[in-house]
């Protein structure tokens, strides 16, 4: 009888797992397994401690460099020269989104320096983004849970706090109203961990979730 056909039929006449001690073996190999994969998971949340400082420093070197790397932008590849692509919005270009541009509408008509200016500040305000989403981030594809209110948001509508949760990943997002004068509601906004929201609002949307890192505790919107 050949090798491998005879190890398939010892394997296919392995004894039933009958008494008490086969039982007692195979739950300790199963509790094993449960036992490293919870280790797993749990290295994985915790590793955020290490990551946070790393996304900090990429941000002020993102907020030293743009200044100097901004000229140095491609308009036909559309991306910064080699090596510093990190500092871009893989959702965005660097002229940034419809309110960004809204904004420096005006500021960006000066001859030479509008655009310049329009564009260091986008880099300066979602810094190290590209970073925080390819390097820093984890997959945003694994069975996805959560807990708490899905539909709070940093407008207002919607207040309160949402813990969220995958194999590699975790994120809390908060909108909590806390001081108000005259017309003018301050709020808490957090949004530490990673940035799973979007598998609330449309699932499956994103396959990875960027790291977070915000608490701002003077968020505020005009009262009507």
């Amino acid at each position: 009888m050949p090798e491998e056909h005879e190890r398939l039929v010892r394997f296919q006449h392995f004894p039933p797992i009958t008494t008490p001690e086969q039982r007692n073996l195979f739950g300790l190999f199963s509790i094993n397994r449960v036992s490293k994969e919870t280790t797993m998971k749990l290295l994985k949340y915790l590793s955020y401690i290490v990551l946070v400082p790393l996304d900090w420093i990429t941000g002020v070197l993102a907020i030293l460099l743009a200044p100097f790397v901004v000229p140095f932008y491609n308009e036909v590849s559309g991306k910064l020269p080699y090596g510093f692509n990190w500092m871009m919005t893989f959702d965005n270009p660097i002229d940034g989104d419809g309110g960004h541009v809204k904004r420096w509408e005006k500021i960006r008509k000066i001859p030479i320096v509008g655009k310049y200016m329009q564009r260091v500040a986008w880099l300066w305000r979602n810094k190290a983004y590209n970073f925080a989403y390819y390097v820093l981030g984890r997959e945003a594809t694994s069975e996805f849970k959560w807990k708490g209110n899905p539909t709070v948001e940093s407008n207002g509508k919607s207040n309160g706090w949402l813990l969220m949760w995958n194999e590699s990943a975790w994120g809390v997002f908060g909108y909590q109203p806390w001081l108000k004068i005259g017309k003018i509601q301050f709020c808490l906004r957090v949004y530490c961990g990673w940035k799973l929201k979007s598998e609330v609002d449309v699932p499956e949307r994103n396959d990875r979730a960027m790291l977070s890192f915000h608490i701002n505790p003077f968020r505020y919107y005009a009262l009507k």
